[in-house]
């Protein structure tokens, strides 16, 4: 049976986890996902451990950008843009998370976009907005970390040195829910601590 996003075509001009992270819930429900890649595709593809024998593809990329289309391309060739322009017509989605004015001087904005397909809906994603002193910087996990003070938070007790918040793996997280419904079940007993499924299911 055809998801609700079955028929639906977004252009994924983003990198890293942020933006393919969205798209990939897209492409989920059905979405047919092109994911434009610079010719040396994402960073992520080769970014900590390799889980092809080709070195092509890292957990971290799989884990955010399955059940999508690649195409790599140099957006700032002219043979390039025509491709972008002809994919553009055809599509109803377009997401990006580059730096603030990047996609303008791509010939990429907006405006641009909207003559070309006015029904489309044009996404950007942006760490700390489009205007201020770090508009123009690059912004990723660990600055975000560093100046909301969750780094802080974190700091070792002896050294206070600051420490990284990671993100659970799906073991951390399946130890958790077992530990969270075995409380459950000492506490309220059987009748309300059910669920359905197996959510603890590590395989």
């Amino acid at each position: 049976m055809p998801g609700p996003l079955a028929g639906i075509r977004v252009l994924d001009l983003t990198s890293v986890v942020s933006g393919p992270l969205a798209t990939m819930f897209l492409a989920d429900q059905d979405a047919e996902v092109i994911k434009i890649e610079p010719l040396g595709g994402d960073i992520t593809r080769r970014s900590r451990q390799s889980i092809s024998a080709s070195g092509e593809f890292s957990a971290l990329f799989v884990s955010s950008n399955r059940g999508k289309r690649s195409l790599a391309l140099d957006l700032k060739r002219p043979e390039a843009a025509a491709i972008m322009r002809k994919l553009i017509t055809s599509s109803d989605v377009l997401v990006q998370n580059f730096r603030p004015g990047i996609m303008e001087r791509l010939g990429l904005g907006e405006p641009a976009l909207r003559e070309l397909n006015p029904r489309l809906i044009y996404v950007s994603i942006s760490g700390v907005g489009e205007r201020g002193p770090y508009a123009k910087k690059r912004v990723y996990d660990p600055i975000i970390q560093g100046l909301s003070g969750f780094a802080d938070l974190q700091a070792e007790p002896k050294t206070r040195r600051p420490q990284m918040i990671r993100t659970p793996t799906r073991q951390q997280q399946s130890l958790r829910l077992r530990r969270s419904l075995r409380h459950s079940l000492l506490v309220s007993g059987p009748a309300r601590a059910s669920t359905s499924g197996s959510p603890c299911s590590t395989q």
